[in-house]
């Protein structure tokens, strides 16, 4: 599947943090919006990732583990139904009809595969991160049963994990100027002696520098510091 996406079109998508007017969203969608407050179909949801749009790869990852457990728990006790086409080892996707997801499936199936809106047997992601953040496609496992084209009951989801949503990790909003970035970068240099990729890495952290991005405030200092750390100032 291609990485490239148009990006006009997704930012479109990522201002409207509701789920769409309809009785069943995809699963992905259902999933991208309870890890990221944003939902997103399949596969832009793949083109995300692996442009690495998120503020952490790591923190996207363990987020999307985390919402597909949670859904999985609230399925598997009736609270939200689902529905997919269960597909058998050499059976033809194509063919196969869809069908509502008893809840003692979601013991089993709880393993995301972002490519198909599927559910594999196991738990977590049917895939994994590759070092250069780019969806490792070699990994993507070949399971012998599972339910693709999973759909979510909207209304159900609302009800039941609605509440519990967590913020979207996603790069939006102003990033600051870039005087501000210089005299908030000196002050942690100082503070802890941080490299220049250090610095550039934690600022986003920092209360009112959520929109610092690495990058960015690489750049912006970039020469600024001798290499290596600094030495802290005594606390004497």
């Amino acid at each position: 599947m291609s990485s490239t996406f148009n990006a006009d079109t997704l930012l479109k998508k990522r201002a409207r943090h509701q789920l769409p007017e309809q009785a069943y969203v995809t699963l992905s969608q259902a999933l991208s919006w309870l890890a990221f407050n944003v939902p997103l179909d399949f596969s832009d949801l793949e083109a995300s990732l692996r442009s690495g749009e998120t503020a952490s790869i790591q923190e996207a990852r363990q987020r999307l583990i985390k919402a597909v457990d949670r859904l999985a728990d609230a399925a598997s006790s009736g609270r939200i139904e689902m529905r997919g086409k269960f597909v058998s080892h050499g059976s033809d996707d194509g063919k196969a009809k869809t069908e509502p997801m008893p809840p003692h499936a979601f013991h089993d199936f709880a393993r995301f595969d972002v490519f198909c809106d599927g559910l594999n047997i196991g738990r977590g992601l049917a895939w994994r991160f590759s070092s250069d953040r780019l969806l490792d496609t070699a990994m993507i496992d070949k399971p012998e049963e599972a339910y693709r084209s999973v759909m979510v009951n909207r209304d159900e989801l609302i009800a039941s994990l609605g509440k519990e949503k967590r913020p979207s990790p996603f790069k939006t909003g102003k990033r600051p100027d870039a005087e501000l970035v210089r005299r908030k970068s000196d002050e942690m240099r100082e503070a802890h002696g941080m490299t220049t990729y250090e610095i550039a890495r934690e600022m986003k952290k920092e209360e009112g520098f959520e929109n610092a991005y690495t990058t960015y405030v690489r750049e912006v200092i970039r020469g600024r510091y001798p290499v290596g750390r600094a030495k802290r100032a005594s606390t004497k």
